[in-house]
């Protein structure tokens, strides 16, 4: 599958692009692939809508959006028609201070083992190119309108700073608590007050009987109700009565306590670095500091910790998703917060990327570049992921963006075979041989090694072969493929050892 991601910029509210890019009729006045468009489907926008697109100097498409949200973004396919396995689009907007980031990515396969290597050489440059020029036409025509994005909706789109010491301090609640209501004593009892005002809460009666003198009493262990009585029939003799309450004697004033100890010497001075005793294992040891730089140092106000980790996009976190190359590597882009490369800038501060696989076999390790590429994998599926952290002391981490799936196969970068096994290898499969030359053609050469020999043709038309390559050994990429019932390397590439 190949990814193209293109996005950018414009000064206008996410509610007018998204208005002109959902309608229909206007996509030809950008698109800068399509001449005219039809709708075959009763409804105009939404999921399951179809529309006929006329490509310009080529055959006509037909695309189904397959997932719309609105003020958002959609996505579609190419149901018919296009030189394309498969093919998705997808259109989706972010809001930011600077203004409304159009992205918009396109993934396909091409048909075939030609509509590979035609893609690879100049499809996808060709395609990348249109989408950069449809972008700007759209960029063109939203600032023809112009509405630009207010002051206020900026201001609540961007990313508002830490307070600081002075900031916190004048730091006003947003809900402030509710004052405490002051306790008023009640009016005496036959006072005009009350008369005038009677109270709806009725008073609190006055005890009619002091407590005893010994209440604490009531705090003791009492027998269960009806112990005695059972005891009493089962012919035990009854409990004694509880013992009466302890009389407590209030407690006697303590002599005087007259000090016997010396007078304590002058306090020294502190001890040498060396002379200081070694703190137990795990407590660390504090350099006594002197009188003014004590002081300073309880004057200087605490710095808060950083704990918030870097900001990251909620949509499109990927820039180029994992794909494999023809060295066997796999390259992969993560979205630059910092704003370059094209990207909305959502982070002052610097940051570091830890590209690494689901597996923890292959990474990156932190670094500052958001682009990372693999060494030479073995053929099979990798899935790969990344997160974001700041430079702070704490070093504040993102969660885990999307994993993204990879295949390396002989489908996808060279692989090294002998000459003798090119005939038997699948159809499309990359090829990296030495052999000895031959025969040179007008158009081809002839490669023999261990007694095998195949036709290799070069990597264009247009490229002559050249005759001083006759009977030297070189070092051929080429891919293998059937003509004329026969088994070729096809665009090739040879190379004297």
């Amino acid at each position: 599958m190949t990814l193209i991601d293109q996005r950018i910029l414009i000064d206008a509210p996410p509610q007018v692009i998204w208005d002109y890019i959902a309608d229909p009729d206007k996509l030809v006045e950008w698109h800068a692939g399509y001449s005219s468009i039809s709708v075959l489907t009763t409804q105009r926008t939404g999921v399951g809508v179809r529309r006929r697109c006329a490509v310009t100097g080529g055959k006509d498409v037909i695309e189904q959006i397959v997932a719309w949200v609105e003020g958002l973004g959609y996505e579609y396919t190419i149901v018919e028609g296009g030189p394309y396995r498969s093919f998705r689009g997808r259109f989706r907007l972010q809001p930011g201070p600077d203004g409304t980031s159009v992205q918009w990515t396109v993934e396909y396969a091409p048909k075939g083992l030609l509509g590979r290597l035609r893609d690879r050489l100049s499809g996808q440059k060709q395609l990348a190119a249109l989408m950069v020029a449809s972008l700007r036409e759209l960029r063109q025509q939203i600032n023809a309108m112009g509405l630009r994005m207010d002051d206020a909706y900026r201001a609540r789109l961007g990313i508002q700073g830490r307070l600081n010491a002075a900031e916190r301090a004048q730091y006003q609640r947003r809900h402030p608590a509710p004052e405490s209501v002051a306790t008023v004593a009640p009016p005496a009892a036959g006072s005009p007050e009350q008369a005038a005002s009677p109270s709806p809460v009725p008073p609190v009666p006055a005890p009619q009987a002091p407590l005893p003198a010994h209440h604490e009493a009531d705090t003791e262990p009492k027998p269960p109700a009806g112990l005695r009585e059972a005891l009493a029939v089962q012919g035990a003799e009854p409990l004694p009565p509880p013992p009466p309450p302890a009389q407590i004697t209030p407690p006697q004033p303590l002599p005087p306590v007259t000090s016997a100890l010396p007078k304590t010497a002058p306090l020294s001075a502190p001890p040498a670095d060396h002379q200081r005793p070694t703190p137990p294992r795990g407590i660390p040891a504090v350099r006594p500091s002197s009188g003014s730089e004590g002081q300073a140092a309880l004057a200087r106000p605490a710095t808060p910790a950083d704990d918030t980790p870097p900001a990251r996009y909620v949509l499109g976190e990927w820039r180029t998703r994992p794909i494999a190359l023809l060295d066997n590597r796999v390259l992969m882009r993560a979205m630059d917060v910092a704003g370059r490369d094209g990207c909305p800038k959502i982070e002052d501060g610097p940051v570091e990327y830890l590209f690494e696989s689901v597996d923890g076999r292959h990474s990156s390790g932190w670094i500052r570049d958001p682009v990372w590429q693999t060494p030479p994998l073995a053929d099979g599926v990798y899935a790969f992921r990344f997160k974001i952290r700041d430079l702070s002391p704490q070093r504040n981490e993102t969660g885990w963006s999307a994993a993204e799936p990879v295949r390396v196969s002989p489908l996808t970068g060279y692989h090294r075979f002998p000459l003798g096994r090119v005939a038997g290898l699948e159809e499309g499969t990359l090829v990296e041989t030495t052999a000895t030359v031959a025969e040179v053609k007008p158009d081809s050469y002839v490669l023999e090694d261990g007694g095998a020999r195949i036709v290799a043709t070069n990597r264009a038309r247009a490229l002559k072969t050249d005759a001083s390559l006759l009977g030297k050994r070189v070092r051929v990429q080429g891919c293998a493929w059937k003509v004329a019932g026969e088994r070729r390397l096809v665009w090739c590439d040879l190379q004297p050892e």
